[in-house]
This record gives structure tokens, sequence and C-alpha cells, in this order.
């Protein structure tokens, strides 16, 4: 069988040949020998459109995207040995693997290393070198690991100061785990918490990224949503009172906060109690307004109580007037 010298190539045409390889035939390449290694870096392939993502959950793997050519690699880190008949070199480390194809745009490689978060940092540092990007995605739960999501979370916030998008998921996790996690959250831009704690669990943290969402949280305080300055909020059941949410409404008023949409599961809805000492005119149904949700998607909007802040800016409490009503949505339309 014939071999084609792709080495030999001219320099341009040997980029856009390699523009046209699949991002899984791409990294097997690159893990081929330093030469190969050395040559598709220094052609930037791929590299602009890729992310890359940490995941330490109910597998330790990292993630690699292509989004505009729906390309996706998984890399799995395991300690278990059956059936890895082939080995790959990662920088130094010659490092036993399998592979197989999910379909024609996934891809899976086990890689096995004996400590498995070593590994993963192992295999990260390579793929962010490589494409020199840096981690994008970080999602953690205890499931596999007591303490492994800490263990990881300090090694990332060692290498980076910030990252784009963080999910804690709870699964076998302990409340010391948990508030260690939370007081991270800062790092990124968009975060995603599913606890399943109760109103005993405390923690203390802070967020002014772009978009902060949890599953029902008994255990978000008044105290939690004066932490927050972002502008996206969405959580889930809390026990918030009206009180609670008349002050958080008054320190909206008196404080140039980013917020342009919020929604949290509250007690029933009393606007007597909400609006208590805050000026608000209420809209009829006929009254339409647009703004824009969190994936910049323009929606509408109907009627509404509008409140104003100490600077002009207006935002509407989205409620038909009604009882029963145990959602507080807020939108604020200037922002």
């Amino acid at each position: 069988m014939d071999r084609f010298p792709l080495f030999r190539l001219p320099a341009v045409a040997l980029a856009e040949v390699m523009k046209m390889f699949h991002l899984f035939d791409l990294t097997m390449l690159k893990m081929c020998s330093k030469r190969t290694h050395k040559w598709i870096k220094a052609f930037r392939v791929h590299r602009n459109d890729l992310t890359i993502e940490v995941v330490h959950d109910y597998w330790i793997r990292v993630q690699i995207y292509n989004r505009p050519k729906n390309e996706y690699t998984v890399y799995q880190i395991t300690d278990y040995t059956t059936k890895m008949n082939r080995s790959i070199k990662i920088g130094d480390l010659v490092i036993p693997m399998t592979f197989e194809i999910i379909d024609d745009s996934e891809y899976h490689m086990n890689l096995y290393f004996e400590d498995k978060i070593e590994g993963l940092k192992a295999v990260t540092e390579y793929f962010c070198s490589l494409f020199q990007q840096e981690i994008y995605d970080v999602r953690v739960s205890s499931a596999l690991n007591l303490n492994g999501p800490v263990t990881v979370m300090e090694w990332i916030l060692k290498r980076q100061k910030r990252f784009h998008f963080y999910m804690i998921g709870s699964e076998n996790m302990s409340e010391t785990v948990a508030a260690d996690l939370l007081s991270k959250i800062n790092n990124a831009e968009e975060v995603s918490i599913e606890f399943e704690f109760g109103a005993n669990f405390k923690p203390s943290f802070t967020f002014e990224g772009d978009c902060l969402e949890m599953q029902d949280s008994p255990w978000f305080t008044l105290n939690n949503l004066f932490s927050m300055n972002c502008s996206y909020l969405f959580v889930g059941e809390t026990k918030l009172t009206n009180m609670d949410m008349n002050a958080f409404l008054k320190h909206w008023i008196s404080n140039d906060l980013k917020f342009k949409e919020i929604i949290i599961g509250m007690e029933a809805i009393r606007l007597d109690v909400l609006f208590s000492g805050i000026p608000g005119i209420q809209r009829t149904n006929n009254v339409e307004r647009v703004y824009k949700n969190s994936d910049n998607r323009s929606l509408y909007m109907n009627g509404g109580f509008d409140i104003k802040r100490y600077d002009g800016v207006t935002a509407t409490l989205v409620h038909n007037g009604g009882f029963g009503v145990s959602e507080f949505w807020m939108i604020v339309l200037d922002n």
C-alpha cells in the first residue's frame, strides 16, 4: 500500500490539508511523535473554535468541542486496563489506551492512569498547551471521590484565574465540600448549581458574573441574595418571604446593580407586603414590552408592576395582580 508523504508537502498546502482533518484524527496524529506534535501546534489547526472542558463527576474526563464543525472528543481517565492494547504519548508519558467511535461526530478515548486526578491534570495541560487555550468549562461533583472536586478546583485556580462555565452537582457531596466549591463561583461567568441541602446549610458566597442558576434551594437566604450582582439570577424554591423580597427591592432601588432578569421561588406573593414603602405603577395587560433573555432572544411580556431605581432605571415585576403566585420575576428594562 502506497503511503502519502504528508509532511513533505509545502507549508501552505500542509496547513490546508490539516484543516480538513476531523478533530479526533488531528489529536491522534499529534500524539504520534514529538515531530507531529510540533508541526500541528505550529499550524494552529482548529484552535480558535475549540473549547476544553474538565469533568470530575461520574466520570473523570477531558472533553474537547469544535462546535462550528460539530466535532466532539472525550478523553476519559480510568484505572481499568482491560483491553488496552495500544498506547499513546502525552509529553514524556506513554499511556495505555483504547478508543471507540460513537458516531461521525463523537469519539471517545480511554486513557489509563493509576492516579486519575493526576491523569486529569496531565491530559488537560497537554491539550491546553497544544491548542493554546485555557479551560473553558468545569463540571464537578463528589460522585466518585468525596474531596476530589476540591483538589480539582484548587489546581484549576492555580493555573488560571477565570473560566466561562462552572457546574456543581450534589452527588455524594458533603456540606463542607459544597461550601468550598461555592466560594469559587465568582471565578466563572456562568454557574449552574444542583444542591439538595436543607435550610441548615448556611454557606457564604458572592457572585458578580453573568448568569447563576440554582435548583430548589431552601438554604438560600436574603443575605445570600444581597451578595449577588449578576446579569441573570434564577433560583428554584426558597424560603424567602414577602418581607425578604421587599427588603431586596429596596436594596435594588438604592444601588447600581447589573441585574437584567431575576426569577426566584418564594412564598405566595402578597403585593401589599412586597411593595410596602415602594412606589409602583401597575400596567394593564395591553401594555407589551420586549426584553432580551439570558439566551439573547427577544421575548414579550404584558402588564406587571413598574418600579424605578434611584437613577431612573425601570424594572417590571411580572405579576397579573392575582393570588397564589409564588414566583418572583423581575425584568430590568433599561439595563
